[in-house]
């Protein structure tokens, strides 16, 4: 469970970003192939106090019998 908590998700998710500008989620998926995880990062890239955002993207995708929307995933500028 300490693994799916806001603060390991945006740690792993701003590790990422810190070795390239932004992530597509396919290749975020790839990289973690754990569905939980992918599902929270989606959801708390909309929550009030996330340090990166989450920007849809047309097309779907397939992974593993599962299909998503994707998304580009880029980290917030400190305001």
């Amino acid at each position: 469970m300490k693994n799916y908590t806001k603060t390991a998700i945006e740690k792993n998710v701003l590790q990422c970003l810190d070795q390239q500008e932004t992530i597509l989620g396919s290749n975020y998926y790839d990289q973690n192939k754990d569905l939980s995880l992918f599902i929270l990062t989606w959801l708390y890239g909309y929550s009030q106090n996330a340090r990166y955002k989450i920007e849809p993207q047309e097309n779907i995708i397939k992974k593993d019998h599962y299909q998503f929307r994707e998304f580009i995933i880029r980290r917030l500028e400190d305001e």
